[in-house]
């Protein structure tokens, strides 16, 4: 089985299974399944507990950035580790520094860090308001780009995945509420002539971009939470 779940993003569509401003997957590639990013607390336990996800099996988390609502829930993450009696490894950029907690293991990403065969982590940079550099991180399993919030562009996340491998699909935030329409175009157009053909929209992203997206015949879909999607 190729395919994610959302366990959380801002978009909901049943009360059973809530939304919050933030970003958690649940990644399978065959017999591989990782967590991507922990919303803000505990909500992807919650969510992945009523869509009977066995997380359990899962062997690697991936923190895209240090903030809260990617990387809030990881002493939840602990927490469930310890329940079950098993061990965590949690995959953070090199400028998060994660507490010590019970049955996490972590391990800070280099450029590249690889998962398993056709899944792997890349590592990207910008500079926030405040003249800091932030590192983050996305992920690749087969062909689909998972960006976290995209604070470095798309366009740049993606031009250094494509250096390991063919992409042709991106699901994630792309971090473009404030931009223009023009800027939008452009973005859209960079992923079309990149070979992207399927966007499936989350948390931190504009749905005007859904236009612009569909204009360059790029498939592209609003994922909400309790939404599952094929690879």
């Amino acid at each position: 089985m190729r395919a994610f779940s959302v366990l959380v993003s801002n978009f909901a569509q049943r009360k059973e299974l809530p939304a919050e401003h933030g970003l958690s997957l649940y990644i399978r590639i065959d017999d591989t399944d990782v967590v991507f990013d922990t919303g803000q607390g505990n909500l992807f336990l919650h969510n992945a507990q009523f869509m009977n996800l066995p997380l359990s099996n899962v062997k690697t988390a991936v923190v895209s950035h240090l903030h809260d609502d990617h990387a809030g829930g990881v002493p939840f993450l602990s927490r469930y580790f310890s329940m079950v009696g098993k061990t965590c490894e949690v995959i953070v950029p090199v400028d998060y520094e994660m507490p010590m907690l019970p049955a996490l293991k972590k391990r800070k990403a280099e450029s590249f860090e690889n998962i398993c065969e056709k899944v792997y982590v890349v590592t990207t940079q910008c500079v926030e308001k405040s003249g800091e550099k932030m590192d983050e991180l996305a992920l690749v399993a087969d062909k689909t780009l998972f960006s976290g919030c995209c604070h470095t562009g798309i366009e740049k996340v993606l031009s250094v995945a494509l250096k390991y491998g063919e992409i042709n699909a991106v699901a994630g935030g792309f971090h473009n509420f404030g931009h223009t329409a023009s800027e939008l175009r452009s973005t859209a157009e960079a992923l079309a002539f990149s070979g992207i053909k399927k966007v499936v929209l989350l948390h931190c992203s504009s749905m005007k971009f859904i236009r612009h997206l569909e204009d360059m015949n790029i498939e592209c879909k609003v994922g909400y939470v309790g939404h599952c999607y094929s690879l």
